[in-house]
């Protein structure tokens, strides 16, 4: 968008009514000054980040996001550096899945240990059982029925 003399007028009131209404560190301010000297609103962002309802991001929410990605980059090495940028991207590698796995591993110990420890081993398992004749039971209504509804895991059909 250019940026007219008149666009620049609005941008920076609107920047002034921002700034009188939300607190900021200088460093903060003073980016968010060059944005808004750029032809930017304070309302928008260069990542084009939203708000869950798909409203743009302010500038100065997404700047703090990236700040703090930064200093925990900067405080991590190798793999932990690694791992954390897989996280970012929504990726998992074997050693992450293995890492998730050995950890719920070792909750599931922890409340098997405390039911037992409070007499509650047989009243679990009897709800384990029922729970999965539910599921059972639900999968067997979802494969007679008819309404044509499209089942998540038909044969043939890939989600992943």
């Amino acid at each position: 968008m250019k940026k007219t003399k008149e666009r620049l007028q609005l941008l920076r009131k609107e920047l002034e009514e921002y700034e009188a209404v939300t607190s900021m560190t200088s460093e903060e301010r003073s980016a968010l000054q060059e944005w808004v000297e750029g032809g930017n609103s304070v309302h928008d962002n260069g990542s084009m980040a939203v708000y869950e309802g798909g409203r743009p991001m302010d500038f100065l929410d997404v700047h703090r996001e990236e700040e703090e990605i930064r200093r925990t980059l900067d405080s991590l090495e190798g793999k932990e550096k690694d791992k954390f940028l897989r996280r970012l991207k929504g990726e998992e590698n074997q050693d992450d899945l293995r890492e998730k796995c050995d950890r719920y591993w070792f909750i599931i110990g922890v409340y098997e240990y405390v039911l037992r420890r409070h007499g509650l081993m047989q009243e679990a398992e009897e709800e384990i059982k029922a729970a999965e004749k539910r599921s059972e039971d639900f999968l067997r209504s979802i494969a007679s029925s008819e309404d044509g509804l499209e089942k998540p895991f038909e044969e043939g059909r890939c989600y992943a």
